[in-house]
């Protein structure tokens, strides 16, 4: 996009994005809180699961080493800290395993990072649930109406990762309508948070990936106080010729004008583009995991001659190249995760430890495994075919990933997902149970006065 193109913006973008965060809630026109209720019980089940990985574990070590415990909870924890290293630590933890909550439609994963930040400030602010709620309907909308202006592919292109760069204006904008901010005020918060976006797509695959969606949480944390202090910005950043969208996309004035428009429709309709993941790594990796499960069972693994994959096209850049060497490789590895579900016939957590990557059966059979991406589709999909060496020929399409708004987990299942992810993190299944009950009234509550002990686990809690 052109500078000229920038600068004929037919909307002051900042503006236009503040003023929709700062105005008061009308409790008839946003959806009901239900699945505001299930991000937050899976957001915290996975940062519990993910709280004593690699990168959580140094986040919060670090944390702890250079400041004084505060009262926000960091999550599963006898101690607390800040509101903003608490947003940090506990956006780091979950996004740890790549197992958040994702967009289908954006490759991004907004739980991951607004509720960490909404639950801190909501921990030294006294607010209602439904107020929790609408802001994070209002952070669900900025995310997705700032991914589709930037256009979020010509974001990854130029290599950043959306949940780090739109998830600081997201989080700004969320936390800005449960603090009350005013338009002015969050429209220097926006510019400050703005100067803070970073993340690069290079680290993915790396404990780097999962403190992109701490960082973002705890800078809109930040960037939202100062600004409420007195700091400036430029309220007009976003739209700026040097601002945002011309740094982190390629927009057009037709993507810059719908802006204003699409922030009214994701705030009722981001429930439409929301993902509970089932299996614990990148989401470009799960249309290909299903295809792998759906056709498991119809031949024996010593039988493969060669699998065959087609995937989204911008997904391939995002993958493992060669031979994953680590966990954390593996969870972006596509031909680790057709083996593993092939082998195993799931995908639970241990299938992306380390020690898993020696098994020999799954070695065999990576071999035999190639993709490639499908530049004519326009979304995630995954094709399969498996030839076998008597010359039959098995094919598979997955278009919808269960889990997908579309294609939705239970209510029972994301429950079951949340118990069995305490669970991993050491959470007794009684604690589990009791907590996600009150997690999951969270949007109806009238105070929020119980929800900080629980979250610091049984430890703090005393059971």
């Amino acid at each position: 996009m052109t500078t000229t193109d920038i600068r004929r913006a037919p909307l002051p973008l900042t503006r236009a994005i503040a003023e929709f965060a700062s105005r008061p809630r009308d409790p008839d026109s946003v959806p009901d809180g239900a699945a505001v209720a299930t991000t937050i019980l899976d957001t915290v089940g996975v940062a519990i699961a993910g709280r004593d990985s690699d990168s959580a574990r140094i986040v919060a070590e670090w944390v702890a080493s250079t400041s004084s415990p505060g009262p926000v909870a960091v999550w599963g924890s006898s101690t607390g800290a800040s509101a903003a290293d608490a947003a940090l630590v506990n956006g780091t933890a979950g996004h740890a395993l790549d197992w958040d909550d994702a967009s289908p439609v954006f490759p991004m994963h907004p739980g991951t990072v607004l509720v960490p930040a909404l639950l801190a400030q909501a921990a030294s602010t006294k607010v209602s649930g439904p107020e929790l709620a609408h802001a994070y309907n209002v952070g669900s909308a900025v995310f997705r109406a700032v991914a589709e202006a930037l256009p979020v592919n010509a974001s990854m292109r130029r290599g950043w990762h959306t949940t780090a760069t739109v998830g600081r204006l997201a989080t700004v904008a969320a936390l800005a309508s449960l603090t009350g901010a005013t338009a002015r005020t969050t429209a220097h918060a926006l510019g400050a948070a703005a100067s803070m976006a970073s993340g690069s797509i290079s680290n993915f695959g790396t404990m780097t990936k999962p403190l992109h969606a701490g960082l973002a949480a705890r800078d809109g944390l930040i960037a939202l106080g100062l600004a409420a202090r007195g700091l400036t910005a430029n309220t007009n950043q976003l739209e700026d010729p040097e601002g945002f969208f011309a740094m982190f996309g390629d927009p057009t004035s037709e993507t810059l004008a719908a802006l204003p428009a699409r922030l009214e429709h994701w705030e009722r309709h981001w429930q439409e583009d929301w993902l509970i993941k089932r299996h614990p790594c990148c989401y470009g990796t799960h249309h290909v995991a299903d295809a792998a499960l759906q056709v498991r069972g119809s031949f024996a693994v010593d039988e493969v001659e060669r699998i065959e994959a087609l995937i989204y096209q911008p997904d391939v850049r995002l993958m493992t190249i060669g031979r994953p060497t680590t966990g954390l490789e593996a969870k972006f590895s596509v031909e680790y995760v057709i083996a593993a579900a092939l082998v195993r016939g799931e995908l639970p957590l241990e299938a992306f430890e380390t020690e898993a990557l020696a098994d020999p059966v799954v070695d065999a059979l990576l071999d035999k495994i190639s993709y490639a991406g499908a530049p004519d589709e326009p979304s995630r999909f995954a094709e399969l075919v498996v030839r076998l060496r008597n010359g039959r020929q098995i094919d598979v399409r997955v278009d919808i990933t269960r889990g997908d708004a579309r294609l939705p987990l239970t209510a029972e299942e994301a429950r079951a997902k949340f118990v069995s992810a305490c669970a991993s993190g050491g959470w007794p299944s009684s604690y589990a149970q009791a907590a996600a009950d009150v997690i999951l009234a969270v949007p109806g509550a009238e105070a929020l006065d119980e929800l900080e002990a629980v979250l610091a686990g049984p430890v703090r809690d005393g059971a």
